[in-house]
């Protein structure tokens, strides 16, 4: 992934990595995460930086956007049913506390909404690698099964549209050349056979030879 270089000299000076930019009386675990609205149990596929430009100082730090994209395959949730496909956003560490992530592992992630309406999670959210939450598993009990991915995505619906339309064109095709058929059918049933006996052509050369 690439990252802009004035985005990351902003992001540098705004969130210096000193350790008190970060402090936080984070929770163990998810059973203590108390302003997590939603704790997931998934698999990192995929993590993404999103290139958002340079904060705004200005702005409230409660409405800041988290850089990075992490993708999570959901296997189980609490506090609310999570899609089978989830996306949360974290920063980038150091000062914004974002926590690090690795593609393929584990993880019980609790999840708050961020004021940008965005799924947030951070080293202050209680985040485990699942090889480390047996207990918190446990404290939790039986999850809720993921619900399908409600949306799917552009090149979907794309390819679906167009099966639907070739399937509707074959259709139409078929229809229109077995309508074609019976009116040719019935035109030719219609018209009068000539019988060759009675060509008229013949019938004058008779009368002329005669």
């Amino acid at each position: 992934m690439r990252f802009n270089t004035l985005t990351l000299l902003t992001l540098a000076l705004a969130f210096p990595t000193d350790v008190a930019a970060c402090s936080c009386a984070a929770p163990r675990n998810a059973v203590e995460a108390s302003r997590a609205t939603l704790v997931i149990r998934g698999r990192v596929m995929q993590i993404s930086y999103r290139d958002l430009g340079p904060p705004n100082l200005d702005d409230d730090w409660s409405t800041f956007r988290m850089p990075i994209a992490v993708e999570f395959q959901v296997d189980e949730s609490w506090r609310g049913r999570a899609s089978r496909t989830m996306i949360v956003t974290t920063g980038m560490g150091g000062g914004d506390c974002g926590f690090p992530f690795r593609v393929g592992l584990e993880y019980l992630v609790p999840i708050h909404e961020s004021g940008a309406d965005e799924p947030v999670t951070d080293i202050c959210s209680g985040v485990e690698p699942l090889w480390k939450a047996p207990g918190t598993l446990m404290a939790l009990g039986k999850g809720l099964a993921p619900l399908p991915n409600a949306i799917a995505s552009h090149s979907e619906a794309e390819r679906l549209a167009m099966q639907l339309w070739g399937a509707y064109s074959l259709l139409a095709a078929l229809a229109s050349g077995l309508i074609l058929g019976r009116i040719s059918a019935r035109v030719s049933l219609s018209s009068p056979a000539v019988s060759p006996t009675n060509h008229p052509n013949e019938d004058q050369s008779a009368r002329d030879s005669t």
